[in-house]
């Protein structure tokens, strides 16, 4: 899977305070916040550093603070989404929205039957070898998120997506210490799908 070294991200100055949404009982490694009426998900990056990777989730129709204008934008509900380890597809499946689902590198990695099945049937692209990934290809899948995780570096084509206002969104949830911590990392897809209270049911 795509790897990053989050010690390495610089804490964004936000001019206003930000409000707790969803503060994860297990789990240490994000937090959802909100500026006004404009939810931020924030995944802090190394666990008791104040390093803090924060993206804003933008609701259709809805202005984002100023505050937030240097920020990544997700736009939610999340409709393309490229997972880049077969461990956040479980998540995306818990929640009903894994035919979200648009691309997958090297679709031999993915676990799942049914997401599997769907890609041997070219509903799910292949887009190559982490390493390797067809940037073009992915660009003209136009995802809405491209979720990554790492543990030495941005991913391949950090650049080129990020210019292609393609959002890249570095999970940490395998950083955490026990599975409960691990399993409420479903909140994050749950924010970005806008599936809260499925998340709630299944936790």
């Amino acid at each position: 899977a795509l790897s990053i070294t989050f010690g390495c991200s610089v804490k964004p100055e936000i001019n206003g305070d930000l409000q707790a949404v969803f503060v994860p009982e297990y789990a240490k490694g994000f937090v959802i916040e909100k500026l006004e009426n404009t939810k931020v998900l924030s995944i802090i990056s190394d666990f008791g550093k104040p390093d803090t990777v924060r993206y804003v989730l933008r609701e259709k129709g809805k202005n984002i603070p100023f505050a937030l204008k240097d920020l990544t934008v997700i736009d939610v509900p999340v409709q393309r989404i490229i997972p880049t380890s077969s461990t956040f597809i479980p998540y995306l499946e818990e929640l009903k929205v894994d035919k979200s689902i648009v691309a997958f590198p090297n679709i031999n990695y993915i676990s799942s039957d049914i997401v599997y099945d769907r890609a041997t049937n070219k509903e799910i692209v292949d887009i190559g070898e982490n390493e390797l990934m067809n940037l073009e290809l992915i660009y003209k899948l136009k995802p809405d998120l491209l979720m990554a995780f790492s543990l030495n570096g941005e991913i391949s084509g950090h650049d080129f997506l990020n210019k292609a206002n393609i959002p890249i969104l570095y999970n940490g949830d395998w950083r955490e210490k026990n599975p409960l911590a691990r399993t409420e990392w479903i909140y994050v897809y749950a924010y970005l799908f806008l599936e809260v209270e499925r998340a709630q049911s299944y936790f």
